[in-house]
């Protein structure tokens, strides 16, 4: 896609700091997501997992623990669907292995449904993996899914997105697993952009496809590399409002902004514990004014970057007349 390059988001804030108590991260964060009310969510898994409120600029409101019964192994990833709850997919310890849950919560902390999406190894005849989710205008969870199924004679390989309603559970699914273009591989994340396009970012071959709401493929962006438009790992994928997509490279420790149909327009961070470095991020969200929060794991803490407040220059009206005289 040809460049539309623009200088780099500004740094507007950062907290967090190991530990386990109000808004420190022991291990972790390992999710984080922003609602329409201006409230950042990350997740932190200590064993167990938290949820943890903070304000658009970092202050702690409060935290809650999912049941155990989902996610005592954790929470993998977290989305807010602009209706009062949270969509996670959360980890649970099962027969020598490890289950994945879709579960929504209210924001306070009121679990309202759950449902296995992956069973153990063990259970399933199945190597199956599950790392992301998104919440669809609707309010339905979409939720990539690759691996294996397997059987005494073969294996047959798995790559698709499925959909869970809010309150009734499967509701379908789409996609063809395989690394060609419209094809599904390994997606590390998912997100869901203006009028319901899905974009996944795939980690090993490290692309971004487009979809359509119903599965038609749009389009494929991004190679190996480490040079505008590649990734070493391509990772957690938001959309904001403007429909510019941003994306985390867990190796390069770096964030990508692109148009929403692939034009490279940024790229900001390098590996590090500095303000504006990361280690392993594995997590991002974008807010309605198009801040961008990024869960920096190994360095336990929330990074906010976003366009800089303008100065207000106050003047008179004789002033103004002035100037135009």
């Amino acid at each position: 896609m040809p460049a539309s390059v623009r200088a780099q988001p500004a740094l507007l804030g950062t907290w967090g700091t190991q530990g386990s108590g109000p808004g420190e991260f022991l291990n972790g964060p390992a999710g984080v997501t922003a609602d329409p009310g201006g409230h950042v969510y990350a997740t932190d898994n200590n064993p167990g997992a938290r949820v943890q409120v903070f304000s658009a600029s970092g202050d702690f409101l409060s935290q809650w623990q999912p049941s155990m019964q989902f996610a005592d192994a954790g929470v993998d990833a977290i989305a807010a669907d602009g209706t009062g709850h949270l969509l996670m997919l959360t980890s649970s310890q099962a027969n020598f292995g490890i289950a994945r849950y879709y579960v929504r919560y209210t924001t306070s902390g009121s679990l309202s449904f759950a449902i296995l999406v992956v069973d153990a190894p063990s259970n399933c005849e199945c190597n199956l993996r599950a790392f992301g989710i998104a919440a669809d205008p609707a309010g339905d969870a979409l939720i990539p899914i690759y691996g294996q199924l397997l059987s005494a004679y073969n294996s047959v390989p798995v790559g698709q997105v499925n959909r869970f309603h809010p309150n009734t559970g499967f509701a379908g699914s789409w996609g063809t697993p395989g690394n060609g273009p419209g094809q599904i591989a390994s997606p590390a994340g998912i997100a869901i952009g203006p009028g319901g396009v899905v974009y996944l970012a795939d980690a090993t071959v490290n692309r971004v496809e487009e979809f359509t709401a119903d599965g038609t493929f749009i389009r494929q962006w991004g190679s190996m590399g480490s040079g505008d438009g590649q990734f070493q790992t391509a990772s957690a994928i938001a959309v904001g409002p403007s429909g510019h997509v941003y994306i985390t490279d867990v190796v390069l420790g770096r964030i990508q902004e692109f148009t929403a149909d692939g034009a490279f327009v940024s790229q900001w961070g390098s590996p590090g514990t500095g303000l504006g470095q990361f280690q392993n991020p594995v997590a991002i969200a974008v807010d309605a004014d198009e801040n961008i929060y990024v869960a920096d794991a190994l360095n336990h803490r929330i990074q906010k970057f976003g366009t800089p407040p303008v100065p207000v220059v106050h003047t008179s009206w004789g002033r103004i007349k002035s100037a135009y005289r």
